[in-house]
């Protein structure tokens, strides 16, 4: 089954949902593609605090319900459970837009499918996911609430998790690659502060192993060469997240790290295909950034429609 629009939109996280509410108001045909969650990974955010002129900072899944609610005031359709499997040119121009299922034609594709959590490629990751290793504090925190855990990862969501999961009575210890966090200075003051949360810098996991109910990490200090062990009864992964872009790798121009290449106005090497948020180069991966991207790309989008006689 064929399916035609003015805009196909990839994903619908804060990019997403923005180009989504911008097509909307601008009275085109649009349709968003969700292959899992609508709101995309804002919503395992338990609290934004930098969105602008929401004091208290809101919860990302609030804050996600609330936009999706101002994009469907509008005429723009949304579907989950739709995994995209690739993007082609067709006749006069249209984009292909091709799914497990159905094939949408489109005069323009937004990509903005965001990331997805990076795995560091040691022994026994592979092995104990779901089972003592996981990647959200929020989606599988609280059965490891008063025990020691481990963070992989001293950045912005690292951090953000040692903070969750310290109110849970949980004895962290945040094992960072660099010599320092690199989370925003607001958060290392927060998290410096909070007792029960250790730091082992310039130091990297080299195995996980299991041991009865514990998890044991294989540890070696770049700088000093010395392996250690920790044992500990749950470890979180939050190194940082990859781009789901595997499936473009034939149709747009990607870096190095697999991210969408981009112009000023999120316009790919392909006319009429944009990219917006995480999923694109250059991304300073922020919530508000991401959307506005999504902004950028749908005005972009509807100005190159507008340019043609379709």
């Amino acid at each position: 089954m064929s399916r035609d629009y003015d805009i196909v939109i990839i994903g619908s996280g804060p990019a997403g949902l923005t180009a989504g509410l911008y097509c909307g108001r601008a009275g085109l045909k649009t349709v968003i593609l969700e292959k899992s969650s609508l709101g995309g990974a804002i919503i395992d955010t338990e609290l934004i605090e930098n969105w602008p002129g929401i004091e208290d900072g809101i919860a990302g899944a609030e804050l996600a319900g609330i936009t999706l609610s101002q994009v469907m005031q509008y005429e723009v359709n949304i579907e989950t459970s739709v995994e995209v499997e690739g993007i082609e040119t067709g006749e006069e121009d249209l984009k292909k837009v091709i799914t497990v299922t159905d094939t949408y034609l489109a005069k323009a594709v937004i990509i903005s499918g965001g990331t997805f959590p990076k795995k560091l490629g040691i022994p026994g990751e592979e092995e104990f996911i779901g089972r003592g290793i996981y990647h959200c504090v929020m989606c599988d925190g609280a059965p490891f609430a008063g025990k020691d855990i481990a963070i992989l990862g001293g950045g912005e969501t690292g951090v953000t998790g040692a903070l969750y999961m310290a109110r849970l009575g949980c004895k962290i210890i945040i094992i960072e690659a660099t010599p320092h966090l690199n989370a925003a200075m607001v958060l290392q003051e927060r998290v410096k502060e909070v007792p029960g949360v250790e730091m082992l810098f310039s130091t990297i996991a080299e195995a996980i192993e299991c041991d009865g109910n514990d998890k044991v990490l294989r540890l070696r200090n770049v700088e000093t060469k010395k392996q250690s062990e920790l044992r500990v009864e749950g470890i979180f992964i939050l190194t940082g997240r990859e781009p789901e872009t595997e499936y473009l790798r034939r149709t747009v121009e990607l870096d190095k790290a697999g991210f969408i290449e981009v112009t000023y106005n999120m316009e790919t090497n392909v006319p009429g295909i944009f990219a917006a948020g995480d999923i694109r180069s250059g991304s300073v991966m922020q919530a508000i950034a991401a959307a506005g991207d999504g902004a950028t790309a749908a005005i972009s989008a509807e100005r190159f429609i507008n340019a043609r006689s379709w």
